[in-house]
């Protein structure tokens, strides 16, 4: 885990949080990368969050992930589910309909 990963961002071998983008993990820090004004969950002092995603190599932008952080503003998960706009329209309509 890099220093730079307690400022309310995290990375992997492939893409990190575009802090370029998006509103700061308010009021938690002014770091940018959140999609929303505010976390999606907040609990137990833990805080899950939309990111605008970049890909290292690339530098392309269009991507997204949810990530799990913790009071001290490290991220929790070391894997990443990455998602496109299509993607991410695509989960919010699944989630939209009923389910057991």
């Amino acid at each position: 885990m890099s220093e730079q990963e307690g400022l309310w961002l995290c990375h992997n071998r492939r893409f990190r949080t575009n802090t370029e983008k998006g509103h700061a993990h308010a009021p938690y820090s002014n770091t940018r990368g959140s999609v929303f004004q505010e976390p999606l969950i907040e609990s137990n002092g833990y805080t899950l969050w939309l990111e605008h995603v970049i890909e290292h190599e690339s530098e392309d932008d269009d991507f997204y992930w949810l990530m799990w952080y913790d009071e001290s503003g490290r991220c929790t998960i070391r894997a990443s589910g990455v998602l496109t706009r299509d993607g991410l329209a695509k989960v919010a309509e699944l989630l939209g309909k009923p389910f057991e």
